[in-house]
């Protein structure tokens, strides 16, 4: 038996109409909605919050990173997980991985601890001009 052209089926051309339709059904499939691949989104806010408190610019963070700029509005909207290289890059750039990671950090607690010697130098300054 010889087959030419016609005879061919192709599914995205010629899908047939007996029920086989949303097997071949590609668009809905693109359609679906895509989602976060991060599974703790406080690590993508924590890492926002950081990213805000540098007020860097996207561009700006993404070249101290290595990476593109839109690479760095993946991992911020949380479309992308930190691979090894950025979370090493962060660190370099003196992040707190750990507090982005998981909240905790001596870090914290030395920045209180610093605001409230700065809040003690002010108080002692004014006490001295008088």
């Amino acid at each position: 038996m010889r087959l030419d052209h016609n005879d061919i089926m192709l599914p995205w051309r010629y899908a047939p109409l007996s029920g086989v339709m949303e097997h071949y059904d590609v668009p809905s499939k693109m359609a679906e909605k895509k989602t976060r691949t991060v599974e703790d989104a406080d690590v993508i806010k924590r890492l926002r919050q950081a990213f805000a408190e540098t007020q860097m610019e996207h561009q700006e963070f993404a070249d101290k990173l290595g990476c593109s700029r839109s690479y760095v509005g993946n991992i911020l909207s949380g479309r992308v997980q930190l691979s090894g290289r950025i979370m090493k890059q962060l660190h370099e750039n003196e992040f707190d991985i750990v507090w982005i990671l998981s909240g905790n950090s001596d870090k914290a607690e030395i920045r209180k601890l610093q605001e409230k010697i700065d809040t003690v130098k002010e108080l002692l300054k004014e006490a001295y001009k008088q």
